[in-house]
C-alpha cells in the first residue's frame, strides 16, 4: 500500500509511524522495515519509543543515512501530576530525553532529524480534568504558557548541543469531535505544527465502503473543521498532518469501540488514504504527513479489538 504525495517529494515530509518497543525487533528486521518504507515512497520516519531502544540507535541512524531518510524525534513523555506547568513540567519532560538529545544533536546525526515533535497532551483527561476541563480558562492559559516555555527550553537544549538549525513543531489537537477550544500557541514561536485529524464514519454504525465519493469516504466536511481552525490560528505556518485508517473487515464486521479512521475494507482504506492526501494538497500550509502506523496492529477501544492500521499486511510481505 502506497502513500505518495502528488507534490514534489523533495519538499514534502512523506512519513509514517514505525512502532518500536524495548524488546524490539531484531536490528536486521528494523533495517528491513526502513528499506521497505523507502521503496514505498516514504522519506520520513516517526519513531515511537525511540528513547527506549538505545542499543538500536546506531544502526537505525546509519540506515536512515544510507537511505537518505529522516526521523521525527518525539518529545512527548510526561509524569503523573502533569498540569501544563512551565516551571515544573518543562524541566521534567526534558529530563526524560537528555540521552536521546545528546545522541541526535551530534554533527553525525542531526542531518537525519526532520524535526522535533513537542507534545501538548490536551487529550489526556488526567491532565485537563483537574484544571477544570480542556476548555477551562485555567487550562487554556496554562497551555499557552507551557507551549512558550517548552519551545524556549528546547531551543536552548538543541543550541547548546550545537544544533542551531533544529526545527521544533508543536502538537495541535482540536479533539476527536472538534470540541476542544484550544488557544493559539503561535506566541511560542514554533517552526511549525503537527495536527492529529482522523476521519470518522459520517453515518452511525456504517463504515464507508467503495463505491462512494471521496468526500463521503473520508468525511471531508469533518476534516475541514479542524483544518479551518488551524488556518485561523496559524496562517501560513507549516502543517504536518497525522492520520490513519483501519478496517471493519479485519474484525470480521464486528463494530469496534474505536471508530477513528474506520472504513469498510482494504480497497476502501487504500482509496481513503489517496483521498485524504488529495484533500490536504489543497491546504496552502500543508508540508507533509505522518501515517499512523506503518507496521502497527494495535488493540484499542471497548470492547477491545485489534486495529489494522498497518500499511503492509503479512501476506504482502510473504510474496
Amino acid at each position: 500500500m502506497n502513500c505518495k504525495s502528488p507534490r514534489n517529494p523533495c519538499e514534502m515530509k512523506l512519513g509514517a509511524t514505525l512502532a518500536l518497543d524495548e524488546n524490539a525487533s531484531k536490528q536486521a528486521d528494523l533495517c528491513g522495515l526502513l528499506e521497505q518504507m523507502k521503496r514505498d515512497g516514504f522519506n520520513t520516519v516517526n519513531f515511537y519509543g525511540l528513547e527506549h531502544v538505545r542499543a538500536s540507535w546506531e544502526i537505525l541512524f546509519a540506515t536512515l543515512d544510507r537511505l537518505q531518510m529522516q526521523a521525527v524525534v518525539r518529545i512527548e513523555d510526561y509524569g503523573a501530576g502533569f498540569s501544563f506547568s512551565a516551571q515544573e513540567d518543562v524541566p521534567d519532560v526534558l529530563s526524560r530525553y537528555q540521552a536521546l538529545l545528546d545522541w541526535v544533536c551530534t554533527p553525525d546525526h542531526r542531518s537525519r532529524v526532520a524535526y522535533f515533535a513537542l507534545n501538548m497532551p490536551v487529550d489526556d483527561g488526567r491532565v485537563t480534568e483537574p484544571l477544570g476541563g480542556v476548555n477551562s480558562p485555567d487550562c487554556r492559559h496554562r497551555q499557552v504558557e507551557y507551549a512558550a516555555s517548552l519551545v524556549s527550553a528546547m531551543r536552548m537544549e538543541t543550541h547548546r548541543r550545537g544544533f542551531s538549525t533544529a526545527k521544533l513543531y508543536l502538537s495541535v489537537f482540536y479533539g476527536w469531535d472538534n470540541t476542544y477550544d484550544v488557544p493559539s500557541y503561535a506566541a511560542a514561536g514554533a517552526d511549525g505544527y503537527f495536527l492529529n485529524n482522523y476521519s470518522y464514519p459520517a453515518q452511525h454504525l456504517h463504515a464507508p465502503t467503495l463505491p462512494c465519493t471521496d468526500e463521503e469516504l473520508i468525511n471531508r466536511r469533518r476534516l475541514s473543521v479542524a483544518v479551518e481552525k488551524y488556518r485561523s490560528q496559524y496562517p501560513g505556518m507549516p502543517l504536518i498532518v497525522e492520520f490513519g485508517f483501519h478496517t471493519l473487515e479485519y474484525n470480521h464486521g464486528q463494530w469496534p469501540g474505536q471508530t477513528a479512521g474506520l472504513v469498510g475494507d482494504r480497497p476502501s482504506k487504500e482509496q481513503a488514504i489517496r483521498a485524504t492526501l488529495d484533500f490536504y494538497e489543497t491546504v496552502p500550509e500543508f508540508r507533509g504527513y505522518l501515517y499512523f502506523g506503518y507496521n502497527l496492529y494495535k488493540e484499542e477501544g471497548e470492547p477491545p479489538a485489534v486495529m489494522d492500521w498497518a500499511l503492509r499486511y503479512p501476506e504482502e510481505d510473504a510474496v
